[in-house]
């Protein structure tokens, strides 16, 4: 056996559609599916197709293996080690899952891909005798993505929003603050499940809040600034030492409370609903909305907040709002998941709020129904995860990047000006 050379994403050979194979018992095939197993093994995946060693041939190999703790799940789940040649599936149904996809020809990035949920899938083994079954979530996930290998197709070309594709180092900060978060009990949910709140520091919230409201009246002019918050707390008669005692860091300071101000407002809102007979999905998508009803009279300071919270110096703290505003939002609609799903779903959920932010700026539709039109669509492609299997070594499941939404954020209004000050460019 021999280990290939396996063809990274650019090579003309992953865009070409693979040629059938008309004897499957063929020494030759043999020779290539031993090959690959050993490339497959080598480069720890789950699936490899014959495109990516540099053979154009309906060839692939996958495995779904049974992990600990999922012993009572379906049969169709799950496969050994399989080869299949001119292989092809059909979808049991229209349900499709979002999940997160690596793939050793794009080496260090992953993205979320809607794949059909279960399907059914045919081909020959390498004795030649026709196989034919039923494969379900992860399983039918990576079956889909081999066979797509085949007929030329990455993932990324079967993403509906590459705001969710991202470098995995990239991300490993993000992960490893949100697990520091939960384990340090800084956010509201600590990984045990159990609620908590923002550090008090002494200083009164509401004097913070009334400080913010007043501020807001400024920063279309002045952005945010301490001349914005001088002025504020002139209007509302607070002496200016006051002020600087509140948010001590400055403008660092006053927009993290701005944000943790429209997260309250947000929870508020979601308290005072009737939300007991509601799905979760519908839940999240009032959560989203309640959010951008207390900013919306504020577009500007929210442009030039994420303006400023896209430089390479603010980016870390951008992200900290983010994942707060998401754990917010899941604790609040009833979710008090405390496996890895947690991280899973706060994950999926960046991905929604960045890019329904970024919409809703640009929206001028009555009433912001484009935008609730916009998240409905958003939220209805996120809310299938429970199907996503939780295979963290074999795809590299990570969450969307929040730093890149920030980014995407402040190049669209801004240009390239807004991420300048810092020594890298992106």
């Amino acid at each position: 056996m021999t280990l290939l050379k396996i063809a990274r994403m650019g090579h003309p050979v992953l865009l070409k559609t693979a040629e059938e194979i008309a004897d499957p018992t063929s020494r030759d095939i043999g020779r290539l599916l031993e090959d690959m197993v050993e490339t497959m093994e080598d480069a720890t995946g789950v699936g490899l197709a014959a495109p990516q060693v540099y053979e154009g041939k309906r060839v692939i190999i996958f495995k779904s293996p049974r992990e600990r703790g999922e012993e009572d799940a379906a049969d169709s789940d799950f496969s050994p080690l399989t080869a299949l040649i001119n292989p092809e599936f059909e979808p049991l149904d229209d349900e499709l899952a979002m999940g997160w996809e690596g793939c050793l020809s794009i080496p260090g990035m992953t993205g979320a891909v809607p794949r059909y949920s279960r399907i059914v899938y045919r081909g020959y083994a390498p004795n030649g005798q026709a196989v034919e079954r039923e494969a379900t979530n992860f399983h039918a996930r990576v079956v889909q993505h081999e066979i797509d290998h085949l007929d030329g197709v990455l993932f990324p070309m079967r993403m509906t929003d590459l705001s969710m594709l991202t470098f995995n180092e990239e991300l490993k900060n993000f992960m490893e603050y949100a697990m520091e978060q939960n384990a340090g009990g800084t956010g509201w949910q600590s990984r045990r499940g159990r609620r908590m709140t923002d550090v008090d520091d002494g200083i009164d919230t509401a004097l913070r809040d009334r400080l913010i409201v007043a501020t807001l009246a400024h920063t279309p002019f002045d952005g945010w600034s301490q001349a914005a918050l001088r002025a504020g707390a002139r209007d509302i008669d607070i002496a200016e030492d006051v002020a600087q005692a509140a948010f001590p860091h400055g403008t660092r300071d006053v927009i993290r409370h701005f944000s943790r101000w429209a997260d309250r407002c947000m929870v508020a809102g979601l308290e005072a609903a009737d939300l007991e007979d509601m799905r979760i999905r519908d839940r999240v998508a009032i959560a989203g909305e309640l959010r951008l009803e207390a900013l919306e009279p504020h577009k500007e300071a929210v442009r030039r907040g994420l303006s400023w919270l896209a430089m390479p110096q603010n980016a870390v703290l951008g992200a900290r709002l983010l994942y707060r505003t998401v754990d917010d939002i899941w604790y609040a609609v009833g979710d008090r998941s405390a496996d890895f799903s947690f991280y899973t779903k706060r994950g999926l959920l960046a991905g929604v709020v960045g890019s329904t932010t970024l919409f809703w700026l640009d929206d001028d539709s009555e009433g912001g129904t484009e935008t609730s039109d916009f998240l409905d669509r958003r939220i209805a492609d996120v809310m299938r995860i429970s199907s996503v299997r939780r295979r963290t070594e074999d795809l590299k499941m990570k969450t969307p990047n929040p730093l890149r939404i920030l980014r995407d954020v402040a190049r669209k209004r801004y240009g390239g000006q807004a991420l300048r000050g810092g020594s890298h460019s992106g």
